[in-house]
């Protein structure tokens, strides 16, 4: 584990959140769930602090997460793309933007994501954690006490499960099991709204209030 900073964006038609991850050591970046306008937004970000952008990590398959994949690719050709294997065949489906009238590139993974692995930006290393239930192959990266949570969970809501392959009840699992388990002042950084804490969502967070009750 090393030293890095994280920085944030806000974007497109449903207020995704992406982060660009900076070991300070290095200056090497991992760019995280580019989603549209991604190649305008984080260009003069990755400049102005002098970082080497050397992938792009994807916590999940759904189009707001990696619908500015592509675009990333062309102005930073070569960089490998990591995802879960189960979320995988989110990239390169084609009628993913028909389906919600957006604009949609495929794009394709080159390295993947696995429960248990360790994945490193320079110096820094990310423990990965496989939390399902959001979709199938939706995982969150933890080093220390910073938590990319993707859209495991946000400041007093959870992410949804009507989606296809989404279940409350294993998107319960791994809130408890992963997520809450973890000590209260992990920061949580989420794909929508707010930084948050673990502390602050185990209790005041409905939902993880009634997981809680349920599971006791």
């Amino acid at each position: 584990m090393s030293s890095f900073d994280i920085h944030g964006l806000s974007g497109g038609p449903f207020q995704t959140n992406s982060y660009l991850v900076i070991d300070k050591a290095t200056h090497k970046a991992a760019l995280v769930d580019p989603g549209w306008d991604a190649d305008q937004h984080w260009p003069p970000v990755i400049d102005e602090h002098g970082a080497k952008l050397e992938s792009i990590i994807l916590t999940h398959g759904h189009i707001d997460h990696v619908s500015g994949v592509a675009a990333i690719l062309r102005a930073y050709p070569g960089l490998p793309v990591y995802i879960h294997r189960d979320d995988e065949m989110m990239l390169s489906f084609s009628k993913a933007g028909e389906m919600f009238g957006l604009p949609f590139e495929v794009s394709e993974a080159t390295d993947y994501f696995e429960e248990g692995k360790t994945f490193s930006v320079g110096e820094t290393t990310f423990e990965i954690f496989h939390t399902p239930g959001h979709s199938p192959g939706h995982i969150v990266l933890l080093c220390g006490s910073h938590l990319i949570a993707g859209d495991v969970i946000f400041q007093g809501s959870i992410g949804r499960t009507d989606l296809p392959g989404g279940s409350y009840p294993v998107l319960a699992d791994s809130i408890l099991n992963k997520v809450m388990a973890l000590d209260d002042e992990v920061v949580i950084y989420p794909g929508h709204g707010p930084v948050t804490t673990v502390g602050r969502e185990r209790s005041s967070n409905p939902f993880v209030v009634q997981m809680i009750a349920e599971k006791n």
